[in-house]
């Protein structure tokens, strides 16, 4: 188990001394966090937006925030890794309803000009801003975790892993 452990402690604090350089604007910390991270991301983002071509979008948009944000990194709060799977777990899910209202509202109104198919519609639902309320409680939620069992979290959660992966990767018991 002690091996396995070693090579995650050792990239998190690779990964936070590169977060800090980046704050520092050093764009070859730019190269290697995505290096380090960017399948992970990549595959994150497929698997949530369901469209490549969002995902790739999604992980553009997660590497430029950490790259203007990098000073707002908490390490306190979590790993670096967890703290991009959440940028990029958010906004890969913002694109999927984005798309996905996109795609309803086509097929629900043949003629979207029309004032008889929006008339009556106002952006905002008491859904989306339940929805929007939700996930920060979520976030706040998984900021109260110790680091170990807010990784086991997003490893179910935002990776799809099954219990059994888990237990594989981590080296924990079933």
């Amino acid at each position: 188990r002690s091996a396995s452990v070693a090579p995650t402690i050792e990239l998190d604090a690779g990964l936070v001394e590169l977060i800090a350089r980046l704050s520092a604007r050093d764009t070859r910390a730019l190269d290697e966090i995505y290096g380090h991270t960017g399948d992970r991301l990549y595959a994150l983002a497929c698997k949530v937006a369901g469209d490549t071509r969002d995902a790739e979008e999604v992980v553009a948009d997660v590497y430029q925030y950490a790259w203007e944000h990098s000073r707002e990194f908490d390490g306190t709060r979590g790993s670096v890794v967890a703290w991009l799977s959440m940028l990029t777990w958010s906004r890969a899910s913002d694109r999927r309803r984005r798309r996905k209202r996109e795609c309803d509202v086509s097929t629900l109104h043949p003629d979207p000009a029309s004032a008889t198919y929006t008339a009556c519609e106002d952006g905002a639902t008491a859904a989306d801003v339940d929805a929007f309320v939700d996930g920060h409680r979520v976030r706040a939620a998984l900021n109260r975790l110790r680091a170990d069992q807010r990784r086991l979290i997003l490893m179910a959660f935002f990776e799809g892993a099954s219990h059994g992966d888990i237990a594989t990767r981590t080296g924990m018991p079933l």
